[in-house]
Order: structure tokens, then sequence, then C-alpha cells
């Protein structure tokens, strides 16, 4: 499915938000022009959440064949959730190649710095999850998800 149009029509997004909400299955987003190529440099925005987990088993395949992957934290994550450290320690035993990095969190949007991460680690396309917060307080207080979708210039892998 191509990345909405941030200027566009609003049922592109709710089309996107009812397949990523309701299927159950990762949802790929490209740019409207599509893929040159399979990616081979990804970067799993990694918060420790139920998402983020969701999100690497569904792109293992595609990690395995990565050329490198980055696994990138942003701030703090919760204490109670798999640290970056315990999910770098996973791909690895998986046969993945893995570098992560952690990047604090100084008064700049999240979907900024994994943005800004990604051209820093020469990334092609960006694993995450996909509204860890609620559609509402997203739409109401801005969010990663719709940042991402709104500002990416990449291809985007989210599962809910």
């Amino acid at each position: 499915m191509a990345i909405p149009d941030a200027k566009g029509p609003h049922p592109e997004r709710e089309l996107f938000e009812a397949v990523l909400m309701q299927s159950g299955a990762p949802v790929f987003l490209t740019l409207r022009s599509g893929l040159s190529a399979v990616p081979r440099r990804p970067l799993v925005a990694w918060d420790g959440s139920l998402q983020a987990s969701r999100v690497v088993r569904a792109a293992l395949p595609l990690l395995l064949q990565s050329d490198e992957t980055t696994l990138l934290t942003i701030g703090e994550t919760d204490a109670a959730t798999p640290s970056l450290e315990q999910a770098k320690l996973w791909l690895e035993r998986a046969g993945v190649l893995v570098t992560s990095r952690h990047v604090e969190w100084p008064e700049r949007p999240i979907a900024e710095r994994i943005l800004n991460q990604c051209e820093a680690s020469n990334s092609d396309v960006v694993l995450m999850g996909g509204y860890s917060h609620s559609r509402l307080r997203e739409s109401i207080m801005g969010g990663v998800t719709l940042h991402m979708i709104q500002h990416a210039d990449l291809p985007i892998l989210m599962v809910h």
C-alpha cells in the first residue's frame, strides 16, 4: 500500500488505519514511486512494546537477508518490557547481523529522531509498531505513527 498523502484525502489514511488495526497483519507502506530494490538496510524502531515485538517477528525473513539491521531506541523504555540489549541478543541468536543505537530524546519528536537515524545509518526501510497509543490520542496530541506516515521518505513496515 502506498504511504497516504499527507495533504490528500483522508480515505487513504482511514484505509491504512483500518488495515493496520483490524487485520492483525503487517502493513507495508511504500512510496508512491514504488521500490527499486528489496530493502537491505532496515532500521527497527524499538520501544519494547508488543507492537515492536510483532514487527520484528513478522520481518524476520527480511532481517535475515539484510546486509545490516539497525536496532534503535530513543530515550528510556519501560523497564517491564524487553530492553534494547535483549532484542539485539534475540536477533543475533536468530542469525541477524545487527547494530544497536540508543539516542536521547531532547525536545524533538520521536519520529523526527527515527528519520534522522535512518539517514545516519543509511537505512532503506523502517520497521515499527503502529499506534502503540490510541488513534484518538495521536490525532489530538500528535504521535509517532502519524508523523511517520506524513513525513517518511522511505518504506515503512508497521504492525499493531
